[in-house]
């Protein structure tokens, strides 16, 4: 096993590498991301994942987790990683060394010698909580499961925990969970063969594998890819026509999916009547509360009020770059 120590804190997908959060998308299982968006990420061909709430709250919470986790496990000492500094602990695979990880958390004898397992910290929804298992058990969410094996893997370690804090919407956390992964050598060389085969087949001869779904990363590549329209209209070709009749029949679909949830809704608001809410053991809880009254300001009518010259609108103008609108407005099926 190759350790390098020029690790990167930052980045949890290196360019050009397969890192664990990548792994689950490879074979399928990813929620997020995609084997497309992964080929994507690994080539530098789509721009950084923009931050959002969620992922800003991870890093908040990470020491966190790992603070309550040495606090309840003191045969432990949770450490980034063997130079006991606080970047985490890059590993590489012995035969592919574009195959590595970068645990977050490295486990060690209470006297820090000796390594005994790896950590892997979350955070998740507590609305969420249903898809995931008794606590001390490898019951968890596969891409998570995935992740785990294969930093166990490539650490040659056959002890992995995984510490999860549950966040309600205003992200104050509800409750907290471990939970215990053996390694499996069978699965882990499965996930190494998807891996190499991915790969050889895709990255190296820069082949980008079919779209599954579009997630946020394959949106963000082709508006990036195409940022603007510099040639005319032209007459759909038979493929494109095959398209443009999916995309009516994905659009139906919809609506009629949408209006069987207005639906349902409405009988719940109906059902709920004054109340706040109400609950289930079993299916959680349903709430129908009004808001506290806002203020905001319309400044349509201060400008009309204050009538502004020419001159001092200009000044404060600034042009915002245009984006290219998706219009189906006109699409129809050809028997309509």
């Amino acid at each position: 096993m190759i350790v390098k120590k020029d690790v990167k804190k930052d980045l949890d997908l290196d360019f050009g590498k397969i890192g664990g959060t990548a792994i689950s998308a490879i074979v399928g299982l990813n929620p997020w991301e995609t084997a497309l968006s992964t080929y994507l990420k690994i080539r530098g061909e789509v721009g950084a994942t923009p931050d959002n709430v969620a992922m800003a709250r991870g890093r908040r919470y990470e020491p966190v987790v790992a603070s309550i986790f040495q606090a309840g496990r003191p045969e432990f000492r949770v450490e980034c990683n063997r130079r006991k500094t606080d970047e985490p602990e890059l590993y590489v695979h012995g035969e592919h060394e574009f195959l590595i990880g970068r645990p977050d958390r490295l486990l060690y004898d209470s006297s820090g010698e000796k390594l005994l397992a790896g950590l892997e910290i979350k955070t998740a929804n507590v609305a969420n909580m249903r898809v995931w298992g008794t606590e001390g058990t490898d019951d968890v969410p596969k891409h998570y499961l995935l992740q785990c094996q294969w930093y166990a893997g490539l650490a040659g370690l056959d002890d992995w925990r995984l510490a999860v804090a549950f966040l309600d919407s205003e992200g104050a956390m509800r409750t907290y969970r471990e939970y215990q992964i053996a390694f499996d050598a069978e699965l882990y060389d499965a996930l190494v063969e998807s891996a190499v085969d991915f790969w050889e087949n895709y990255v190296v001869p820069g082949n980008p594998p079919e779209m599954e779904r579009a997630d946020s990363t394959t949106q963000r590549w082709v508006a990036e890819r195409f940022p603007a329209n510099v040639a005319p209209i032209e007459r759909a070709t038979d493929a494109e026509e095959a398209l443009m009749r999916e995309y009516l029949d994905a659009k139906n679909a919809k609506l009629e999916a949408e209006a069987a949830l207005e639906q349902v809704e409405t009988r719940l608001k109906l059902a709920i009547g004054e109340r706040d809410g109400i609950f289930s053991d079993n299916y959680g809880k349903v709430t129908w509360k009004r808001c506290k009254d806002s203020r905001r300001v319309d400044y349509r009518a201060v400008v009309d009020e204050l009538k502004p010259s020419a001159e001092t609108l200009e000044r404060f103008a600034k042009t915002v770059p245009g984006v290219r609108r998706f219009e189906t407005k006109s699409l129809k099926y050809a028997d309509a």
